[in-house]
Parts: structure tokens; C-alpha cells; sequence
């Protein structure tokens, strides 16, 4: 799988290390750094192994040779969060945000924690003003447009992620997203030109080649959705999901027409979901 692709496959998903299956530190882990810059190279070092233990030692050493600076505190915010050590981490953040309120960095840490606990508006409120601080980073507006989806507020969400794409134009991932927003709203001839946009950045991509197939499928443009699909199937020949899509495309959308293809269960699943997308639809926004 390319590197594009594995982006797009964690699309929603975050990835932490889990201390119970950290093996033992390497020895230079275990030193202490000589300055601030030292000791956090060394955390995220520990962080990368998955030893939380001693990467919370290296962020908290960042912190008193720093003298309590905002980074070094938004750091070790983060190492104990990822050592289900959240109260501290919220008392931290906080502290950070009271003493320094424009640490960007620390109202988006506040608000990763709000979004999993399901506090959106929270989470809404720390990202708004992260922007108005840093409006030139375009991975806040991008959180920010995660953040407005799992609140189902997709008219915000799809503000927020054009903002993003605005910010950074020449990364795919952000135009690919937003068309998979628009398409989850069954807004398929909307979602045709972020798609585009994403294969002109990152040509020869497969997945997004399916994704395509699909909207021009949802916008009525059949010849194209089935074009798109055989050459999603060209490049990656092993995926049996696009030949499924593919018959399922030359027998007009019947259910049925794919049985041939053997697919496991996961990509039937997925099968089926987009299936599911392309039923009719009545907006509600």
C-alpha cells in the first residue's frame, strides 16, 4: 500500500501507543537530556516506543529546565492523556491557556479531549479561538471540521474543511475529505471537484479513483462512474471491491449483480455501505 493510501485508509482514525505492549526501553532511552530541546526529543522517542513512563519523566524534566514554558507544559499535557491520566492533563491545559492565552497548541489538545468526551460545543469553542490566533494553519481548521461532523453539523464541517483546503491547496487529503463529507450528504455533483482536485494531487491513486466512480454514479453520470471504476480496478487488480462495483455498475445498480465476485467481509461491508449511500436520498438541510 503507498503512502497516499495508508493516509487515506487512517483517514478517521488517531493512533496511540499502548503502554502494555511497550517491550523494554532501549538504554540511551533512559538518559536525561542536558537541555529542554534534550529532554523532549528523548520524550517523543519514548513515546514511539510506547513507554509512557519514561517519556512523562523526559516532559516533565522539559518542563523545569524551561522554566514551566507553555510548550513543554502542552507536551507533557499529551504524554498524560496518553497515560489515561486525564484530570491532570485537563488541569494542565488549563493552566497553560490561563497564563498564555494564545498557546494555539494547547486549545487544540483541550479540544481533542472535549471531542472524545462527546462535548462538542467545548471542543468548537477551543478550536474557533486556536484559529483566530493561527488562521494560517490549516490542520485546525481541519479539526475543526472533524469536530463539526461528529456533532452533525455538516454545514460547519464542510465551512471548516474548505478552509482547510484554502489554507494548504496542495494537500489531497484535505480535498478528499471534504468530498467524503459531501458524499456521506449524498451531495455527489458537489463532491466531483474536491475529488478532482485530489487526483490532480496525488495521480494514480486508487482509492480515490473509487471514490470517484462513486460520486459520478450519485451525480447521474454513469458512462464516467464505470470509467473511473476500471481504472481504479487497473491499478490495484488484487481489490476485489472494484470489481464488484464494476458489475454492480454494469447491471444498472441491481442488487445481486456482484455475487460473483467473492469478497470477504470486510469488503462486503464496504460494499454495502456504498451501496447504502447511493439510495435515493431526501436532504434534510
Amino acid at each position: 500500500m503507498s503512502d497516499e493510501r495508508k493516509h487515506l485508509s487512517d483517514l478517521f482514525g488517531v493512533v496511540q501507543f499502548d503502554p502494555k505492549n511497550a517491550g523494554p526501553a532501549p538504554s540511551w532511552l533512559s538518559k536525561k537530556g542536558k537541555t529542554p530541546e534534550d529532554s523532549k526529543k528523548l520524550g517523543n522517542a519514548a513515546l514511539e516506543a510506547g513507554n509512557t513512563k519514561l517519556a512523562l519523566e523526559h516532559f516533565g524534566r522539559a518542563v523545569e529546565q524551561s522554566k514551566g514554558s507553555s510548550s513543554a507544559r502542552v507536551d507533557l499535557a499529551i504524554a498524560l492523556e496518553m497515560s489515561d491520566r486525564e484530570e491532570e492533563s485537563l488541569a494542565i491545559l488549563n493552566g497553560v491557556i490561563e497564563s498564555d492565552g494564545d498557546c494555539a497548541e494547547a486549545r487544540v489538545v483541550l479540544a481533542e479531549i472535549h471531542r472524545r468526551n462527546s462535548q462538542f460545543q467545548l471542543a468548537i469553542d477551543q478550536l474557533e479561538r486556536a484559529i483566530a490566533t493561527e488562521p494560517s494553519n490549516s490542520n485546525y481548521h481541519f479539526k475543526l471540521a472533524e469536530v463539526c461532523r461528529d456533532a452533525k453539523m455538516l454545514s460547519g464541517a464542510i465551512r471548516a474543511a474548505e478552509r482547510a483546503a484554502i489554507v494548504d491547496p496542495t494537500n489531497s487529503f484535505y480535498h478528499y475529505w471534504l468530498a467524503d463529507l459531501l458524499m456521506e450528504m449524498r451531495k455527489f455533483s458537489e463532491a466531483l471537484e474536491p475529488l478532482k482536485a485530489a487526483h490532480d494531487l496525488s495521480p494514480g491513486d486508487d482509492y480515490i479513483l473509487m471514490k470517484s466512480a462513486v460520486a459520478f454514479w450519485g451525480a447521474e453520470q454513469k458512462p464516467k462512474a464505470l470509467k473511473a471504476i476500471r481504472l481504479a480496478s487497473e491499478l490495484d487488480p488484487d481489490r476485489k471491491l472494484y470489481l464488484a462495483l464494476e458489475a454492480w455498475f454494469q447491471a444498472g445498480g441491481v442488487n445481486g449483480s456482484q455475487s460473483l465476485v467473492d469478497l470477504d467481509r470486510y469488503e462486503n461491508d464496504e460494499f454495502e455501505r456504498i451501496v447504502k449511500s447511493l439510495a435515493p436520498y431526501l436532504s434534510e438541510e
